[in-house]
């Protein structure tokens, strides 16, 4: 690779799954003294080809879509080595793209350029990790169906050319992709965690990460800094207004000081945040039995049934 500093190349990576706790985990994996995590932490090197453009298909204008999604990608060789400048001395060296699970030919592309490399995986149940995603997306306002509508629509989206970010249910489909990763990388560098664990355990399930990574088990990471907490909004329109190019905030700009203005969009936001609501269980049934064949691959996979 161009630019590669040797010493200070990436040796491990967190590949997913998306919504399974991934954002915390390299945020506590940053507070360890002999860890080295890139900022930003999902440059999705892996997922593009070497000096392309990302692009991505979904609803709505197309650079919107990547401000929102593909801003912090990095697809020269030069600019991704740079991300790790400053790791020498560091003894884990990583970043943290969550579409390396998903997509097929990452983990090939991992293999060649750090076969040795030590990859964390995180799983939680594929029902509740499609319900965030999918409320994540509503957040964004790039989800424009209800749930069910949604969850209808993705093979029609798929066959559009719709970007991952889109694809609820494929995206659950670990045992799938775990097969994959396991055709190029011996099981002994892969860890495979639950995202329940984390939950419930964050100490022990940090503590197997960092005797994976080879650095010290004894660190405590700052757990009171929970990276992300799944919410959604009151009222769609309220963020669009908020949030979006639109008359209402073009004349807003020429008329009302900066500083008025984002103690507007603060308080908006946190009046129109909620809890994510809970799937009606209909639909979570119908979703779940989406992925029964493919938990049966990952117990077999995994040599244990997965918690869900």
């Amino acid at each position: 690779m161009t630019g590669d500093n040797e010493c200070c190349r990436p040796n491990f990576f967190l590949i997913g799954a998306a919504k399974c706790g991934t954002t915390s985990v390299a945020s506590y994996l940053d507070q360890h003294p002999d860890v080295f995590v890139s900022k930003p932490k999902e440059p999705n090197f892996f997922s593009f080809e070497p000096g392309s453009t990302p692009m991505c298909t979904g609803p709505g204008d197309p650079q919107r879509l990547y401000e929102l999604l593909l801003k912090y990608s990095v697809t020269s060789p030069t600019e991704y080595a740079a991300l790790f400048k400053n790791a020498e001395g560091k003894q884990a060296i990583g970043e943290a793209s969550v579409r390396y699970l998903y997509e097929p030919h990452t983990a090939a592309r991992l293999a060649g350029y750090a076969p040795d490399a030590k990859l964390i995986v995180l799983l939680r149940d594929p029902v509740d990790r499609l319900h965030s995603h999918y409320h994540m997306n509503v957040r964004q306002h790039i989800e424009p169906l209800t749930l069910a509508d949604a969850i209808d629509a993705e093979d029609q989206r798929v066959t559009q050319g719709w970007g991952w970010d889109w694809h609820y249910q494929r995206v659950g489909l670990y045992g799938k992709q775990l097969q994959e990763v396991y055709e190029h990388f011996d099981r002994s560098q892969v860890l495979v965690l639950f995202h329940a664990d984390l939950q419930q355990q964050p100490e022990a399930t940090m503590r197997s990460i960092f005797v994976h990574l080879g650095v010290s088990p004894d660190f405590e990471p700052d757990f009171s800094r929970r990276a992300m907490v799944g919410h959604t909004p009151r009222w769609r329109g309220l963020r669009h207004l908020v949030r979006d190019e639109n008359l209402v905030k073009t004349v807003a700009k020429r008329v009302i000081p900066s500083s008025i203005r984002k103690s507007f969009v603060a308080w908006s936001e946190a009046q129109n945040r909620q809890p994510i609501p809970q799937m009606d269980r209909p639909l979570r049934e119908k979703v779940a039995a989406y992925f029964t064949e493919d938990r049966q691959h990952l117990a077999e996979l995994l040599g244990k049934s997965p918690p869900w």
